[in-house]
């Protein structure tokens, strides 16, 4: 049986820890999501990843669709979210879910200069020419366009169908 290249291998743990800690993150912060349909989404991307990086390890040929699926999706739906300007009642929602936290978690004499510090953060998401706005974008953008390549390279790709041709 062969064994998986050392770049199969970071990245099956990759997705693995990626969508752990995606997974994670989105029930700790689920009343930031403008409604049920996109936390949803986002609990199904997680576990998707979750799923991807144990068939990378397992050198599944259904793994290399999957991570190029996921990151596809990804990419759209970073895209359409930085051109979709978010809604005042969605920056409202997420300033007062900041500000719950904020309260149990920073002692009273600083709080309402943290909670101040989330409106004006949160304003900024409106204008998409901010730096830190086109920043996430290709934070978001560039590990994917890295997943898609590395995935559709023959070499790579032959890992996984030799897996397959072996066990036929």
């Amino acid at each position: 049986m062969k064994k998986p290249s050392r770049g199969v291998v970071i990245f099956g743990w990759l997705f693995l820890a990626g969508g752990i800690l995606g997974l994670w993150s989105t029930l700790q912060y689920s009343g930031m999501y403008q409604n049920p349909i996109q936390f949803l989404m986002a609990v199904v991307s997680c576990i998707t990843g979750i799923i991807c990086g144990i068939l990378i390890l397992k050198l599944n040929t259904h793994a290399v669709k999957i991570a190029i699926g996921l990151a596809v999706y990804t990419i759209v739906v970073s895209v359409v979210s930085f051109l979709m300007p978010p809604s005042q009642a969605m920056l409202d929602q997420q300033r007062a879910v900041m500000a719950q936290k904020i309260k149990a978690e920073v002692p009273v004499e600083k709080q309402e200069k943290e909670i101040e510090k989330v409106g004006q953060t949160l304003m900024m998401m409106k204008d998409k020419r901010n730096p830190v706005m086109l920043f996430g974008l290709l934070v978001s953008l560039l590990p994917n366009l890295v997943i898609i390549y590395f995935f559709t390279r023959p070499d790579i790709r032959n890992q996984f169908q030799a897996k397959d041709l072996q066990s036929a």
